[in-house]
């Protein structure tokens, strides 16, 4: 595992010097980059659409994903709970809570924001360093 770690950092902290100060490209804060795996490196962008036209421009070079379209960790995608259903009527949280619960999909929009803004960069662990730096260099423009 610890090999596998220090393959992805290792390719992380690549894009992340080749990237940083790059015209038109933010890369997120990371609160945690000795702990951070390494998988992904987070670019903003000060619109939903600049994101959107990074990735049809650099797509075909390495994964790119906004979070927002990823269908994964984005609460107005879980059905169970903007439709408040509970996997086991025992343990029905809408049930066994003291006050209404109600969820809509726009309820969070600072959230939204941040994940329409946002492009993962998926980092090409089966790539050799120098390719990873050649990728990087064409995400850089």
């Amino acid at each position: 595992m610890e090999t596998i770690l220090g393959n992805l950092r290792a390719r992380r902290r690549i894009l992340t010097t080749v990237l940083t100060d790059a015209p038109g490209l933010t890369i997120a804060r990371n609160n945690d980059p000795d702990g951070d795996c390494g998988s992904h490196l987070a670019l903003r962008f000060a619109s939903d659409s600049e994101a959107v036209a990074f990735i049809e421009r650099h797509g075909n070079a390495v994964g790119l994903v906004r979070p927002l379209d990823s269908g994964r960790h984005v609460y107005r995608n879980w059905e169970s709970v903007m439709e408040r259903r509970a996997r086991d009527p025992r343990c029905d949280p809408w049930k066994m809570a003291k006050r209404e619960i109600v969820y809509n999909r726009q309820q969070c929009p600072k959230s939204l924001d941040y994940l329409g803004r946002t492009v993962l960069i998926q980092v090409p662990y089966e790539r050799s360093l120098a390719e990873v730096e050649a990728i990087a260099g064409q995400l850089r423009g």
